[in-house]
């Protein structure tokens, strides 16, 4: 548990001990919270409700290293209607074969 603070008492210390708590359980989503904390805190500076960002210069050491993935739709996720018919046009130039099976 986090104690309230007021924005200009959060400290370096303390995004990072957040961030590090969700790492365990969620890491990519670590990365998430981390990016809209640091965000946020920007927005913040450029108002000047604060002096610093506390999340300058520990990304690099609390980041997660994610991969890329792809996902290729099933058969049936395309017939469900996921794909709208303003889509088939753009399904067909990039796969005829695939497009002429499914509709």
């Amino acid at each position: 548990m986090v104690p309230l603070l007021a924005l200009a008492e959060i400290k370096r210390s303390d995004v990072r001990d957040v961030v590090e708590q969700i790492k365990k359980r969620a890491p990519i989503h670590a990365n998430r919270t981390f990016a809209y904390i640091r965000h946020a805190f920007n927005f913040a500076l450029d108002r000047e409700w604060i002096d610093s960002n506390p999340c300058a210069g520990i990304h690099k050491r609390i980041r997660t290293e994610e991969r890329e993935r792809r996902r290729v739709l099933a058969e049936d996720e395309l017939r469900s209607g996921i794909i709208m018919p303003q889509h088939v046009a753009l399904v067909a130039r990039l796969n005829p074969i695939i497009t002429m099976k499914i509709f």
